[in-house]
């Protein structure tokens, strides 16, 4: 093993420490707040993304990066006190662990030595294709967006929720440990989907449910290869657990973290323009319908301090880059101009429908139907 490749993983190891420092202050946190041990875990890592997102889009809009930094190494420090002072919930988060494996050892063992391979994986130096996009947000980072984003020898670019994660304590190594993202955003697929599941299902049975879909090969792939699609897939479960909690007992918290998540689930992945609307209206409908406005109203007006929320909201959203691009490329969606999307109307969404429909169909079930006859 060559120096520098010993050199990068023991700084994709350190970051990778750093990232699972913050992520347990925040688990802690929530635990204290009275959010399950799934739950605390879902919400831990969706939060920790959306503050790492925040602060560097901060850094991505004005060009201050050395601010980013200075922020995240305070709020590493600050975990770790955070981390102390909670010292005491680590038992508990033991003893819920052996909760879980009592119900099904063996697999709650090869579970556990798939997730320890999927880590390792984690730290190792991300390809060069993906390097090459995290370059080019560190070029903004530090020059500042609207300077750079206003001359034409550089495109447009597409949503930066999920992507300028990965930029992350880049004052360590910029090559290893990005990993950790997609590793994290696994977990916590497999958290928010044992927390569905335990509400209409015993424990063993939400453990197997959460397996089934931790097993999917897609899921697995993304996990240990550096990409976003599988965070927007994370935040968009976190958004619909905290829609559930919202239903089931109105809190500020909920809330807030359901409103960040929606316009957080916008990224460079174009189905999410189309998705986060649609959950967007549904959680008004059903938050509304369930408790109904005065409720959510009463809870924002004894919290004024909840405005502040306005401020990542507006960040996620991305409309600032929209609108750039609408003033420099003169095409709002940036590269997403250049989709061909369907040109023939109802006909051609038609013929869509009717190709879909024989790729969908699975023969080998009318098949073995028929041979078991």
């Amino acid at each position: 093993m060559g120096i520098e490749t010993l050199h990068g993983l023991l700084t994709g190891a350190l970051v990778s420490a750093q990232i699972f420092s913050l992520c347990a202050a925040a688990f802690f946190l929530f635990l204290g707040k009275g959010n399950t041990f799934a739950e605390s875990a879902a919400y831990a890592i969706i939060m920790v993304f959306m503050l790492l997102s925040f602060i560097h889009q901060i850094g991505f809009i004005t060009g201050l990066s050395r601010i980013a930094a200075g922020l995240e190494i305070c709020f590493f420090w600050a975990s770790l006190v955070l981390i102390f002072r909670h010292r005491s919930h680590i038992p508990g988060t033991f003893k819920a662990l052996r909760s879980v494996e009592s119900v099904n050892p063996f697999a709650f063992i090869f579970l556990g030595v798939c997730l320890v391979y999927m880590a390792t994986h984690a730290i190792l130096p991300i390809p060069e294709e993906f390097q090459n996009q995290l370059d080019a947000i560190s070029l903004y980072e530090k020059n500042g967006f609207f300077p750079l984003g206003a001359t034409a020898e550089f495109p447009a670019f597409l949503p930066v929720n999920h992507l300028i994660i990965f930029n992350s304590f880049l004052w360590v190594d910029p090559s290893s440990g990005m990993g950790v993202f997609c590793f994290l955003a696994y977990l916590s697929i497999g958290f928010s989907t044992y927390a569905l599941a335990r509400r209409y299902s015993w424990q063993g049975t939400a453990f197997t449910t959460a397996i089934l879909v931790m097993s999917m090969p897609r899921l697995v792939v993304q996990a240990i290869h550096p990409g976003t699609q599988i965070i927007s897939v994370a935040v968009v479960l976190f958004c619909i657990l905290a829609l559930y909690r919202c239903c089931e007992r109105p809190s500020l918290m909920d809330l807030l973290l359901l409103i960040l998540g929606l316009f957080f689930c916008v990224s460079e992945n174009i189905s999410t323009l189309i998705f986060a609307p649609i959950l967007f209206v549904l959680s008004c409908v059903v938050l509304f319908r369930r408790h109904g406005i005065a409720a959510w109203t009463s809870i924002l007006g004894k919290t004024p301090y909840a405005l502040l929320a306005i401020v990542p909201t507006l960040v996620f959203s991305q409309s600032w880059l929209f609108l750039s691009n609408t003033l420099n490329k003169a095409a709002w969606p940036g590269p997403f101009s250049t989709i061909p999307f369907n040109p023939d109307g109802i006909q051609g969404a038609l013929a869509n429908f009717i190709r879909y429909m024989f790729e969908g169909f699975n023969a080998a079930v009318s098949m073995d139907l028929f041979f078991e006859t």
